[in-house]
């Protein structure tokens, strides 16, 4: 690290706004997370087959739409949850509203109504409008897959 760099907030929001997350946690100290309410969705990705927490983006900066890897926290459970989220407006499925998406890895519990802390780690790819629900969902498996990996090494 430089030693004598004064990280500005214009500089962590254009790393975010780069899909950046993790040049904006070196400057943080910390990675940069989302807070919210978890809400109910239309259920898609439930149907999808990867049930998902919906969040608000409120007062967020907004970071590059795209999917993520992510750590989730949650209230009473001790250690964080892995996952991937989704930022942004689920063109495939005609949404149209700025949302977060997470999926977290081996986690079923309905939690609609608790407050989640999502990490945002790596970005993986940028948001893009699919053909059909098969290719987003294949496309979803190779995104766990990669954000699994990114996990998995990372001592974040």
């Amino acid at each position: 690290d430089e030693i004598g760099v004064t990280y500005s907030s214009t500089r962590i929001r254009q790393a975010l706004k780069e899909g950046n997350p993790r040049e904006a946690a070196k400057m943080l100290g910390r990675p940069w997370s989302i807070t919210g309410d978890v809400i109910t969705g239309n259920r898609q990705g439930h149907r999808l087959g990867f049930a998902t927490a919906n969040l608000v983006l409120a007062d967020y900066v907004r970071p590059k739409y795209g999917v993520y890897a992510v750590q989730c926290h949650l209230g009473e459970v001790p250690n964080p949850i892995k996952g991937i989220a989704n930022i942004g407006v689920r063109p495939t499925v005609g949404g149209h509203r700025e949302l977060m998406e997470v999926h977290m890895f081996d986690f079923n519990d309905n939690i609609y109504g608790r407050v989640l802390k999502t990490d945002i780690i790596e970005f993986i790819r940028p948001e893009h409008k699919f053909l059909n629900l098969d290719e987003l969902k294949a496309q979803i498996r190779k995104d766990i897959v990669e954000a699994k990996q990114i996990l998995d090494t990372d001592e974040t």
